[in-house]
């Protein structure tokens, strides 16, 4: 799905965004701005000074923090809190706890800037870092993996690019039968392939970046790979040993002719609007013609 913002809204916790009464009694109150704002600023300010000194936050998180520094207990009227149109990236959920809790005389309220129509967005997701050329159509990027996260989607201009697979996006491979443990590994489970529909060769760049993506009725399965042994059609899997622990398309035996492709494989990004990811470098890569909204 696409990124997800989760909010906890807690007792007198208030998250609204669509217009306040600008006669309500605030007397705390502070502005955050994804396109102007600082956060080593006051926040009191919906825009800059004149000297660019001072005006609105730039980030939600600071915005929760200056909450942090407000007794609540001597408190009388809301907390306030701003925000501006914009996308505000999050980089995970933007999750309210009870430390963020006001009380009955001093709610905390999150809101739209007055009288803007235009409302925020909270996003999960985060910004990578600009693009460059590096072939005549391909651009990259380098991503570090903050806190061992490597996305699996890649939005470009709010469309989502399509990650590079085998076979291409309106084909599929298929396979045969399932393996439970045993050969030719003891301890994992695994498919054999259909020698007529399956890749040229496994010989794949960068193989533990690969996701096998298996089609079961109306659901589908993603897991990495173990190995690959071509000699006998087999690909196994880096899923638990436990057949109660994983998807029941893994272990089911005696059925065929069911779908599976390949995605995030260097060698398949060969249409526009394909995109890799290498995590043994940190690069991502985007092969299409909407790379050149970057320039």
């Amino acid at each position: 799905g696409r990124m997800k913002v989760s909010l906890c809204i807690l007792l007198f916790v208030l998250l609204v965004l669509g217009s306040v009464d600008p006669n309500q009694a605030a007397t705390n109150v502070w502005f955050v701005s994804v396109s102007s704002g600082n956060d080593a600023w006051s926040g009191t300010l919906s825009a800059p000074n004149a000297a660019h000194t001072d005006g609105p936050f730039a980030s939600l998180a600071r915005a929760r923090q200056q909450l942090t520094t407000v007794n609540k207990t001597s408190c009388s009227s809301p907390l306030t809190i701003h925000i501006d149109k914009g996308t505000y990236y999050v980089g995970d959920h933007f999750q309210l706890t009870s430390a963020d809790s006001g009380t009955r005389a001093c709610p905390i309220i999150y809101t739209n800037y007055p009288a803007n129509s235009v409302q925020p967005t909270i996003s999960g997701g985060m910004l990578l870092p600009p693009f460059k050329a590096v072939s005549a159509n391909v651009w990259s990027t380098t991503y570090n993996g903050t806190n061992g996260f490597y996305p699996k989607q890649l939005w470009v201009n709010n469309v989502r690019a399509v990650r590079a697979r085998l076979p291409s996006i309106s084909g599929n491979y298929y396979w045969s039968g399932t393996l439970h443990p045993g050969a030719p590994d003891a301890n994992r489970y695994g498919i054999v392939y259909n020698e007529s529909s399956s890749p040229s060769s496994w010989s794949f760049y960068n193989k533990g970046d690969v996701s096998f993506m298996l089609y079961r009725s109306w659901t589908l399965h993603r897991t990495p790979i173990a190995s690959v042994f071509p000699d006998n059609r087999t690909v196994l899997f880096e899923i638990p040993t436990s057949a109660s622990e994983i998807p029941g398309s893994f272990v089911d035996p005696g059925t065929s002719g069911r779908r599976f492709y390949l995605e995030n494989v260097k060698e398949g990004l060969d249409e526009q609007t394909e995109w890799y990811a290498d995590r043994t470098t940190g690069m991502y890569k985007l092969r299409c013609i909407i790379m050149l909204l970057f320039l």
